[in-house]
Parts: C-alpha cells; sequence; structure tokens
C-alpha cells in the first residue's frame, strides 16, 4: 500500500505503541520532532493513514478516544499451533529474513530523509570555483505569468549550490535592466573577475511542462548549454543540477557533492509553494511569502528552508518572539543551513536589542563559516557584529570588526559584499554624530552597488542617503534620491521599499510645507501598510498624520488619527508602539492647551528620546503657562542634548522656538539665536519670518517687507493669514 513520507512516519510510531493512547501532545514530539505544527496538518495525516489502512484491509485499526487522541489496535489472530516443529523453523527463518529486510529498508529510507550518514568528514578544499547567476528572461515585468517560476527558481537554484563546497556563488544580477544583452553583461562580470563562470539561465511554465535553459560561460567562451522541461518542477531542477555538476570542474576534478534532500524538499505541491513564496519575497510582499511558506511545510513538514524562510519573513514582520520560535524548531542537516540559521537568529536578537544573544549566535556562526571555508560567510558574520556593536555604542568594536570584514573583500571582486562594509560604516560614522563622513561611506555604498548590477541594493542606499541628508536639512537633495527610489521600487512591485519612500517624502513635504503631498504620501504608506502588516511602521505613520494635522491647525482630524493610534496601542504590547502612543499624545495635548492632562502626560514620560524631544515638550508647556523663562531653560537644555548630533532638522525646530521668545523679550539674543541657527540650514519657515521680525524690530523695515515676500512665494503651506496681515502691517 503506497503511503506518504509523514503517514509512514506516524505507522511505524503506532506500531511501537500499539493499544496505547496517544495524545497530540506525543505526536507532535515524535512525528513531527517537536515541530510547530497545525491541528489541522495532524488530523489530515491521520486521516490518510486511517484511510489508507482501511482502504487495504476493512478494519478500523485507528480510533479516536475522545479527551485523549487516538488508539491504534491492530488485529490478532490465533496461530494454528499443530505445524511441525519444521515448518516453524522454516516460518521464523522466514520471519527473521523478513523483519532484517524491512529493518534494513526502514533505515535506510530514514537515513536517505533525514541526510543521517555514518561516512567520515571530508577534509575542506582549498579550491572553489565563483558562480555567479544571471537571468536571461526576456522580461523583468514582476506581473509576467511566469515571474514567479522564474524568480524561484533562480533562488532555489543558488541555495542548492550554496551546499556545495566547491563553489563560491557570488551576487546574481536579476536586476540590471539597463543591459538587454546578458551575453555582453556576462562577459563584463567575467571580465572584471567577479565570477570565473556565469550561468545564465531562464525558467518559464508553458502551462503543461516547466521549462530551463541554462548556458554556462568562463573567459574562454561558453562551456555548454541545455534546454530542460519537465512536468515536474523537483525532476527538471534536479537534471539542471546534475549537467551543472557534470560540467563543472575544480582541480580537474567534477563537483558531484550536492545533496539536493536533506533541507529541500522533493514534494511538488510544497516546492511550487516554496518558490511562489520566493517571489514574493524577492518584491518585498512578506505577507504573501508568508502564506505560500505556510502551504509549503503543511505540505512537507520536513522542508527546513521552507521554515527557515517562514523565520525570516516573520521576523520582517517585526514578529521577533514568533520569528525565533520557528526558528529554534529547525534541525539543520547541513553546515549550511546551520549558519544561516545562527546568523538569522542573531539578527533576530538585535532586532529585540539583546545583544548578548545577538554576539553569541554571531560567534557560533563565525565558527560554522571558518568551517566552510567560506570568506564571504565570514564577513557577512563581521558586518553583523559591527552593527550589533554600533548598536550598544560600543563604537571601537564597531570599527575593528569592519576593518577586519574589508580584508576579505574588494570593490572589483565583490562589490555587493563591499557596499553592505561601506554602508555599514557609515551607520557607524552617522552614531558617531559624523553625518558628513557617513554620507561619504553612503555615497561609496552606493557606487559599489551600481557596479554589482545590483539595482535594488542601489537603490535602497539612496533611500538611506535620502535619510542622512534629511538629518542635515537638505530637503532638495533628499527628494530628488527618493523620487528616484519611489519610481524603481514601483516598478519592481518592491513593497517594502516603496512603503520607506512614503515615509520619506512625506517626511520631506511635512518639513517643507507642502501638506497635501505629505498627506498624500502618508495615506498611501497607510494603505500599503494593510498590505505589509508590519505594526511599528503603522503606528508612525499614524503618529505623523497628528503631527502633520497638528502643524497645519487641524485638530478634528488629528484628534481622529491620535484616537487610531491609541486602539492599536491596547491590542499591541510593543514598547516601540507605546513610547509613539504617549509622544502624541502628549503633542496633541499641548496643542489643545490642555494644561492638566500634558503635566500628567510629562510626569509618566518615559525619556526613552535622544534628539531632545522631551525637554522641548517641557519647554512648550512652560511656554503655554507664561512662564517663559523655564521655556528657554528647557529648551536649551534640548539642543545641549543634541549637540554634535547631526540632527539639524530637530536642532532648528528648537532654535525657532528661542528665537520666538527672544523677538518678545532680548533682540540682541535673538539676532545672536538667528545667527547660530542659519549654520543648520534651516528650511525658510518660519526661520525668514523671524529675521524679518528682527529687521523691522532694528528699524530695517524695506529689507523686512522684502524677506515676507520672499517668504511667502517659498513658504508654501506654512503661509498663514496671520504671516499676511503682518506683511500687510510692514507695508503700512
Amino acid at each position: 500500500m503506497a503511503l506518504t513520507k509523514k503517514s509512514y512516519q506516524l505507522l511505524l510510531y503506532l506500531l511501537k505503541n500499539p493499544n496505547k493512547p496517544v495524545s497530540r501532545e506525543d505526536l507532535v514530539e515524535s512525528v513531527w520532532d517537536g515541530r510547530v505544527v497545525t491541528e489541522n496538518t495532524i488530523d489530515q495525516c491521520i486521516s490518510k493513514l486511517r484511510k489508507s489502512l482501511s482502504n487495504a484491509q476493512e478494519v478500523e485499526y485507528i480510533k479516536s478516544i475522545y479527551g485523549h487522541g487516538i488508539q491504534f489496535v491492530p488485529e490478532v489472530k490465533k496461530l494454528n499451533l499443530q505445524n511441525s516443529s519444521q515448518s516453524n523453523k522454516a516460518l521464523i527463518s522466514i520471519t527473521l529474513l523478513i523483519i532484517i529486510i524491512v529493518c534494513a529498508f526502514i533505515l535506510t529510507k530514514y537515513s536517505f530523509f533525514t541526510g543521517i550518514t555514518d561516512t567520515a568528514v571530508v577534509s575542506q578544499p582549498q579550491t572553489k570555483v565563483k558562480v555567479g547567476f544571471l537571468s536571461n528572461h526576456k522580461t523583468s515585468n514582476p506581473n509576467d505569468a511566469n515571474a514567479w517560476f522564474l524568480d524561484g527558481s533562480s533562488r532555489y537554484l543558488t541555495e542548492i549550490l550554496q551546499n556545495n563546497m566547491r563553489i563560491a556563488t557570488v551576487d546574481s544580477k536579476p536586476e540590471w535592466l539597463e543591459r538587454e544583452d546578458k551575453l555582453l553583461l556576462a562577459i563584463d562580470i567575467l571580465n572584471k573577475k567577479q565570477a570565473e563562470i556565469v550561468v545564465l539561465n531562464d525558467f518559464w511554465f508553458d502551462g503543461k511542462n516547466y521549462h530551463a535553459d541554462i548556458v554556462l560561460r568562463n573567459n574562454d567562451g561558453e562551456i555548454g548549454r541545455n534546454h530542460f522541461q519537465s512536468t515536474k518542477i523537483y525532476q527538471l531542477m534536479n537534471s539542471v543540477i546534475k549537467w551543472f555538476e557534470r560540467q563543472v570542474d575544480v582541480d580537474n576534478q567534477t563537483i558531484e557533492q550536492t545533496d539536493l534532500i536533506r533541507d529541500l524538499s522533493t514534494d511538488e505541491y510544497a516546492l511550487e509553494s516554496y518558490l511562489r513564496a520566493m517571489s514574493a519575497q524577492a518584491v518585498g510582499d512578506t505577507k504573501k511569502a508568508i502564506t505560500y511558506l505556510q502551504v509549503a511545510i503543511e505540505q512537507d513538514q520536513n522542508f527546513n528552508l521552507a521554515w527557515y524562510e517562514l523565520a525570516v519573513s516573520y521576523r520582517k514582520q517585526g514578529d521577533y518572539k514568533k520569528s525565533l520560535a520557528v526558528f529554534s524548531s529547525i534541525k539543520p542537516s547541513t553546515d549550511s543551513l546551520a549558519f544561516k540559521l545562527a546568523l538569522s537568529q542573531g539578527h533576530t536578537f538585535d532586532g529585540m536589542r539583546q545583544f548578548d544573544e545577538a554576539m553569541r549566535n554571531y560567534d557560533k556562526a563565525s565558527s560554522l563559516a571558518v568551517q566552510l571555508n567560506d570568506e564571504k560567510k565570514i564577513a557577512s558574520v563581521l558586518v553583523s557584529q559591527a552593527i550589533s556593536a554600533v548598536n550598544i555604542e560600543n563604537f571601537d568594536v564597531g570599527q575593528s570588526a569592519l576593518d577586519k570584514a574589508i580584508q576579505y573583500v574588494n570593490v572589483e571582486s565583490e562589490p555587493h559584499l563591499y557596499g553592505v562594509i561601506m554602508n555599514t560604516y557609515s551607520k557607524l560614522e552617522k552614531a558617531r554624530n559624523q553625518t558628513t563622513k557617513a554620507i561619504d561611506y553612503s555615497q561609496k555604498s552606493i557606487d559599489a552597488f551600481a557596479l554589482s548590477g545590483n539595482k535594488r541594493a542601489e537603490m535602497q542606499a539612496k533611500t538611506r542617503l535620502a535619510s542622512l541628508l534629511l538629518r542635515e536639512g537638505d530637503f532638495e537633495q533628499a527628494e530628488e534620491l527618493s523620487l528616484e527610489a519611489l519610481s524603481y521600487s514601483k516598478l519592481q512591485n518592491q513593497l517594502r521599499s516603496v512603503s520607506s519612500n512614503h515615509f520619506k517624502l512625506a517626511f520631506i513635504y511635512q518639513q517643507t510645507g507642502r501638506f497635501q503631498l505629505a498627506k498624500q504620501q502618508w495615506k498611501d504608506a497607510l494603505e500599503l501598510n494593510a498590505v505589509l502588516g508590519i505594526v511599528d511602521e503603522k503606528a508612525a505613520i499614524y503618529d505623523y498624520l497628528v503631527d502633520l494635522h497638528i502643524e497645519f491647525n487641524d485638530l478634528e482630524t488629528a484628534e481622529n488619527y491620535l484616537q487610531r493610534l491609541l486602539e492599536l496601542t491596547k491590542v499591541e504590547s510593543s514598547e516601540a508602539i507605546k513610547n509613539i502612543s504617549s509622544r502624541s499624545e502628549l503633542r496633541y495635548a499641548l496643542a489643545i492647551k490642555n494644561i492638566e492632562k500634558a503635566e500628567q502626560l510629562i510626569s509618566e514620560y518615559v525619556n526613552v528620546e535622544t534628539n531632545g524631544l522631551f525637554e522641548m515638550f517641557k519647554g512648550d508647556l512652560a511656554l503655554m503657562k507664561n512662564n517663559s523663562s523655564e521655556a528657554i531653560v528647557n529648551y536649551e537644555q534640548a539642543l545641549n542634548t543634541l549637540e554634535n548630533s547631526g540632527e539639524n532638522v530637530q536642532i532648528c525646530k528648537i532654535m525657532n522656538k528661542l528665537s520666538s521668545i527672544y523677538l518678545q523679550t532680548d533682540i540682541n539674543k535673538a539676532d545672536i539665536n538667528l545667527n547660530r541657527a542659519e549654520q543648520f540650514k534651516p528650511f525658510i519657515y518660519p526661520f525668514l519670518k523671524y529675521k524679518a521680525m528682527l529687521s523691522y524690530k532694528q528699524g530695517r523695515k524695506i529689507q523686512a517687507v522684502s524677506m515676507l515676500e520672499e517668504l511667502k512665494l517659498k513658504a508654501n503651506d506654512f503661509w498663514k493669514p496671520q504671516d499676511q496681515l503682518l506683511l500687510e502691517s510692514y507695508r503700512e
């Protein structure tokens, strides 16, 4: 009788426990090896086995016991004991032989499925061939019906070859949209020594058969080409890999070392779901990827790589605890996946700010990278360690880790990894409040990603550069970069990148007085968040919308978004969301001049800010109570907090508040403060308004009117009716 792999394992367990009540917990522990598994999966497996057994013989072997689980009740028959001694011996011999054969079969199958062998570990080869992958598909349109198979198969092919210790995979080049001639592109990659072999691949599905066209090239020309076709994905990929291994050799030996079973899957439906998930991940649609990955593991509970990608997807959504729960349930059969697990668990703990745990996992990943003799993996671990060190402000350790990582790569041979390292240097310098150095490193990362041909990474780096420029108040260049990155991410349907650039543009428009444009960007980000499901980002959007509508005196709408944020806080336990909520609630209380509520919120405020917000809020409250002296003290404290921070936008915001007070109390201090503010590149409003007011008080009326006329043209939606009245009064 034909059984699925999981039904077979369930039957083996029940045979070992006849007539014994077996609970779901017992099955999860013994049949599913303690993995995360749904009740529906268990029920389906029991149902399939029960049906197979009843089809073979009309006997109820598996009974349900209410409240206890199931019970295996094997049928027992009395043997006729009147057989001769010789017959008994023969029967015993035959029975023993059958048992031996069955045991051997079971052990063989178990070893096959789990990848467990008793062979000695082969000493690590020192020579590797660097292989790059290049999509040769005729179109890069993500809406192409073949997109899921093209993207997913390319990722799958790379994953399999990463298990081969004679291969060092280099960055894939699926996004070189500018170069339509992929053959010339492959030659460029080889000439620049970014790879020793380039795999030009194209995958498609014609509705009946799966196809693959593979071309291998090195510096001497074409090594080989072949067309593959099959009705099954696994058979197709298996044929591609075996052919590839026969074509490529290292040290005059073929590289047939790849194990296609251990952490991957041979189940057709599981494999299709996995490829669709990888395609969704490629465009940043984490929510859709999770749906497909759940289907894949429902179909094949031993599909380790699908479990791994599911955990990574949960982490991307900010659900760190669920991510760790899935990670901990995976029992990798290869060092390659063990490395990925350790590194990704480190990233997850880093996201939870549990840096000691993160470092422990990075140490484990480092040992595995050395064991795998993979310099790229070693450098990746060093970069991760550097990021954790920067997060805990251990800058010397971070610098040291990056200095070591850069020894393993250079911009010509590994431009993508070089770009990652440059980007991390930028993060380090930003944390050190060295914004100019951070911008320089960020530009180097953009250049490296452009050289690698990874357009997506290049645009993400431009988005990060835009963030740095915003710190300096360079809104014009930041807007240009963000618009370019947004256009590309929309073209590629990369949802996370689209969302990130909506954030940047909304902030830019908000800071430069373009109310309607900012409002539309935040609404677009909110609609996209419904797809992405990232709760922390949703809270941040509500917070910015509260601030936006307060800025433009639409307090009713501001209150509406505040209520949405407070409702979100009730159902989410994240400390980050609670801090966002309390900050937004305090800002609104100050806007409606509710002194009692503002005092209460300030007394409860958990000051986790490093950008002077808490001191600024205290200054706003003091000013509301007509205590300008106390307000000045608090605003100056806020500026001290921000000293050498590079946060020019926030510094200018506080200095504008000081200028407003000094213009009423001491014009000499107002003059000094305005001159001091100018070095931080303030936006024209209200800075130029305050300069005009100072000029008027100093008797320079024509200059004051000229400044206000200029301001009226450039202030956008910041220009208010009272500003018009001020201009008219100066004209008189």
